[in-house]
């Protein structure tokens, strides 16, 4: 445009507004956006919140719920977008949806609570979100679902709950979509577990999902959790048994029972004519030869009496016990057999538990005798002491018959070496003596025959010196004999000395024996004390061991 045409343009602007002001007839109406008290200039601009949509307005309209003014002058109202809304009039800015909460469409005037089993996590949101598997919304409103908790679990979405997992099955951990069956050797026995039980010793599991642990059968056992089979139950051993179901070990059979097999749910009674000792039995014990039962679960065997024997096994009553016979004893209890008299004696009833020796001046020198008068008077020249087999030779013409016996001077007889240091040797010297004063003929009616002798004990500790085996004392004469003690190591030691002689018996032939204890104590230092003299009981303190042929009554 040039100069000319612009101050044409102006010029008859000017005009205008002078034929206006001149004739003040009508002013310019407010525009669109503007208001006044009359609707014409000068004008106000519309507030925010507010809007004018049509020239010369006399007043301003307030934005309608929904829709917003944002600034000045605004000729028209803006609809709130989805996820936002205007919940009153005249509002100068849409509101955003609050998390749990969503605008599904334009010019809103409030926000709608996410329904239960959805959730909205963040602001200006347009729609809910659907809880997945593994979660729940239980209310409406919710910015986040809820995981399932541990024992339960939700299967599918929009899950306003969360569901205990049955018996059977369980959740370990939350978010769980669906529940893990118990495996075999497991089982869970309530609703809502978070874990798997392992079968408990004397149990089994064999099936997935079980909610109950199955007890090994009555017979067997289960030493062990988590077993899986009934295959891993244990049968019973023999000489054990399981009396009920869901055991976790065995029971040894009792004394006077027994279990022969194996898988025994109890334990067998030994009969009559058997026991069983111990515990574990696998088999009764039959009574040995000797010996009985009469009850039924006898722990030990009754022992027939000394007069009677009993000469097979598995005797059930003291009446299979046999009285001994004549000719025959029976010394001891629990005989298998009876015992025939030897020479020199004579049995003439039953039950005997001893023979009798044949008067002296007689001899038997068969077994198995019956009768004392049976037994032979011994010939001219020869005598007997009395339960002899045989004669010896001599005569006597006392009053009374010859009858030895062996016997300490007193009683009691011991030898104390006190103590000996190890290694150190002590020793005590003493005679046996023989102190038969008979007037008789004949060196065997006389004189005494020492034919052997033993050490018990002392663990070698002790020994004799001066002892011949055979050695005959006549009448007075005596034996010096040395016993040595010496202890290897420090400590008590005692042992019994025992000789052998002929007394009560045939000429040299083994028959009274007679003892002496011996003790000492071994010392690691020290000087060997004397040896220590016998003590003897008696009147004046004698010393020495007296092996005394004594006079016997006359028969």
């Amino acid at each position: 445009m040039n100069q000319i045409a612009m101050r044409r343009m102006l010029t008859g602007a000017t005009a205008l507004a002078t034929f206006g002001f001149a004739g003040a007839a009508h002013a310019a109406p407010c525009s669109g956006g503007q208001y006044s008290a009359t609707g014409q200039q000068p004008c106000i601009a519309a507030s925010p919140g507010y809007y004018v949509p049509s020239q010369g307005a006399t007043a301003q309209t307030a934005a309608s719920p929904g829709y917003y003014v944002s600034g000045h002058g605004a000729t028209y109202q803006t609809a709130t977008l989805p996820g936002s809304y205007a919940p009153g009039n005249a509002e100068t800015a849409p509101t955003l949806a609050s998390p749990g909460y969503f605008v599904a469409s334009a010019a809103a005037t409030d926000q709608t609570p996410a329904p239960a089993g959805s959730y909205v996590p963040g602001a200006s949101e347009f729609r809910a979100t659907i809880a997945r598997p593994g979660f729940y919304v239980p209310t409406s409103g919710a910015a986040a679902p809820t995981a399932a908790s541990p024992g339960h679990y939700v299967p599918g979405s929009g899950a306003l709950t969360q569901i205990a997992a049955s018996p059977g099955t369980y959740s370990p951990t939350s978010g769980a979509a669906r529940p893990t069956d118990a495996q075999p050797g497991y089982y869970v026995p309530t609703a809502g577990a978070v874990m798997q039980t392992p079968a408990s010793p004397g149990h089994y599991v064999d099936t997935i999902a079980a909610s109950v642990q199955r007890p090994a059968p009555a017979g067997s056992y289960i030493d062990h959790a988590g077993a899986r089979s009934a295959s891993e139950a244990t049968l019973a051993q023999p000489g054990y048994f399981v009396p009920t179901s869901g055991a976790t070990t065995q029971t040894p059979a009792s004394p006077g029972n027994y279990v022969a097999g194996f898988g025994a749910r109890r334990e067998t009674s030994a009969t009559p004519g058997f026991y069983v000792a111990g515990s574990a039995a696998t088999a009764p014990t039959e009574a040995s030869p000797g010996y009985y039962v009469d009850t039924g679960g006898a722990t030990a065997q009754i022992a027939a009496p000394a007069g009677r024997y009993i000469d097979r096994a598995g005797a059930r009553s003291s009446g299979d016990a046999i009285l001994a016979h004549p000719g025959h004893y029976v010394p001891n209890p629990g005989s298998s057999s009876e015992t025939v008299a030897p020479p020199g004696t004579y049995v003439s009833g039953f039950g005997a538990t001893a023979p009798t020796p044949v008067s002296a001046g007689r001899y038997q020198p068969n077994s198995g005798s019956i009768r004392d008068s049976h037994a032979a008077f011994c010939p001219a020249g020869s005598f007997s002491y009395g339960g002899a087999s045989a004669c010896r030779a001599g005569s006597y013409t006392g009053p009374e018959t010859v009858g030895p016996d062996v016997q300490f001077v007193g009683t009691g007889a011991i030898i104390d070496f006190g103590t000996i240091a190890a290694g150190q040797t002590g020793n005590f010297v003493f005679d046996i003596v023989n102190a038969a004063n008979w007037s008789a003929a004949g060196i065997n009616l006389t004189d005494l025959s020492l034919l052997d002798f033993a050490i018990t004990g002392g663990n070698g500790a002790f020994s004799l010196g001066g002892f011949v085996r055979g050695t005959m004392l006549a009448q007075g004469d005596r034996l010096p004999l040395t016993v040595l003690f010496a202890p290897r190591a420090p400590g008590s030691y005692a042992a019994t000395l025992t000789f052998v002689t002929d007394q009560f018996a045939d000429f040299g032939t083994p028959g009274q024996t007679v003892s002496v204890s011996l003790a000492g104590t071994g010392t690691n230092t020290g000087v060997p004390e004397a040896a220590t003299w016998v003590m003897l009981l008696c009147g004046f303190g004698l010393t020495g061991l007296v092996l005394r042929r004594r006079k016997a009554a006359v028969a």
